[in-house]
C-alpha cells in the first residue's frame, strides 16, 4: 500500500507491484511517500518513507556541431540536450522573441548526433525536439 500521508487506511493498495509510477508532479520539487507491506490475514508493516525529487526544470545549453554553409543559406547544426523536450531559434539573443521551433521535423544531420536548422542568418538560442532521430 502506497499513501501521500502516514494513514495505512487511505492508503492506495498496488498489490504485489514492488513499482509505482506517479505522473503530474511538479519539476525540481521534492515529494515523500509513504509504503506499507500487508498480508491475507489484515496485518501490515510499519511504515518505510520514501523520499525523492523530480529533475530540475533547466535544460543544460546545447553544444553547438559542425555548420554547413552554402550561397544563400547556412546549416546550423547542434547536438542533442537530454531531457530537453524542443528548442527555441532566433537572429538575436532574446529567449522570449524566439521561434518555438516544436516538434516539427528537421532536416536530417550529416553527422550523427547532431541536430539542425535550415535558416539563412539565425542564431540557435535554447533547448531538439521529442522523438527525432539522429539517423
Amino acid at each position: 500500500m502506497k499513501n501521500l500521508s502516514i494513514n495505512f487506511g487511505s492508503a492506495t493498495d498496488v498489490g504485489q507491484n514492488t513499482t509505482y509510477t506517479e505522473e503530474g508532479l511538479t519539476c525540481d520539487s521534492v515529494y515523500t511517500r509513504y509504503i506499507w507491506a500487508y498480508n491475507d490475514c489484515g496485518d501490515y508493516s510499519s511504515v518505510a518513507i520514501l523520499n525523492q525529487s523530480t529533475l530540475p526544470v533547466t535544460p543544460a545549453a546545447p553544444t553547438p556541431g559542425t555548420h554547413i554553409p552554402s550561397s544563400g543559406q547556412i546549416v546550423w547544426n547542434w547536438y542533442e540536450v537530454t531531457w530537453a523536450t524542443g528548442y527555441k531559434w532566433n537572429s538575436t539573443d532574446d529567449y522570449n522573441s524566439a521561434t518555438d521551433m516544436g516538434t516539427e521535423p528537421l532536416p536530417h544531420p550529416r553527422d550523427c548526433g547532431q541536430r539542425q536548422q535550415l535558416h539563412p542568418g539565425y542564431r540557435f538560442l535554447g533547448p531538439v525536439p521529442p522523438g527525432l532521430s539522429a539517423t
